[in-house]
């Protein structure tokens, strides 16, 4: 999602999840804005945020809690994913 801010690997990779398409925009503005930090993806339901956790293995997981229901919306956190730490 950024371009190449480093050639070291100690960037914090981060994936968003919210539905709004703008609230993602603005997020990855900001992130771009620090040269320790990479939006690695990018999701807009629970489903595709599973989907990209497993591609991309992000250090933080910034994730809207009350997003809207729909069919997609995962109701419980999988065990098959490890989690680093979760703040509400």
């Amino acid at each position: 999602m950024n371009g190449d801010k480093s050639a070291g690997s100690d960037l914090i990779r981060i994936l968003t999840v919210d539905d709004h398409p703008l609230l993602r925009e603005g997020i990855a503005g900001l992130v771009a804005d620090q040269l320790d930090m990479s939006l690695v993806a990018e999701a807009s339901n629970g489903l595709e945020a599973i989907q990209q956790f497993r591609e991309h293995r992000p250090d933080i997981t910034l994730m809207d809690l009350q997003r809207r229901a729909s069919a997609t919306r995962p109701q419980s956190r999988s065990p098959r994913l490890p989690a680093k730490e979760y703040v509400a």
